[in-house]
């Protein structure tokens, strides 16, 4: 999975992915990826796997994390790992902006979680804040909704 994004509301709370991941590990081994910036971001959400979860960001140069970042099933939409979606990525979480952006999965089968809320979309490249506070859009995506969709990917 890959938790890291560049703009602030454009990230799923870090207790979000915590929970997602102590529901996972009890069916999966999962691997935490992201960029240099996102080792401690990484760090965290893998700890709550214990020695089923690892964190694997910041350990590879581009081509080797572009090939790690295929083989993740979670992540953030419209964030630079999300855009891999054209090499795999098959559950993506939808905050600010909104398909009709252009911003969507490049597979069929990609599954998208989102909000539809009033305040959507609030920003096409994300920000440092909600704008209205609430961050809904994605606070109100549920872990064991992700775990659902998780789950219902074949194998």
């Amino acid at each position: 999975m890959a938790p890291g994004a560049a703009h602030e509301t454009k990230r799923w709370p870090v207790a979000h992915w915590q929970r997602l991941v102590g529901r996972l590990v009890n069916h999966y081994d999962v691997v935490v990826v992201g960029g240099p910036g996102e080792v401690a971001l990484a760090d965290d959400v893998a700890a709550a796997g214990g020695e089923r979860a690892a964190s694997a960001a910041g350990r590879f140069d581009p081509r080797q994390r572009r090939a790690s970042e295929s083989r993740c099933t979670v992540s953030e939409y419209d964030t630079g790992l999300m855009h891999s979606t054209a090499v795999g990525t098959p559950v993506a979480l939808f905050g600010p902006t909104v398909r009709k952006f252009g911003f969507t999965p490049y597979r069929a089968r990609a599954t998208i979680l989102e909000r539809d809320l009033p305040c959507r979309p609030c920003s096409a490249h994300g920000g440092p804040s909600c704008p209205i506070g609430t961050h809904a859009c994605l606070t109100e995506i549920e872990p064991d909704l992700v775990f659902e969709s998780v789950r219902r990917l074949p194998r």
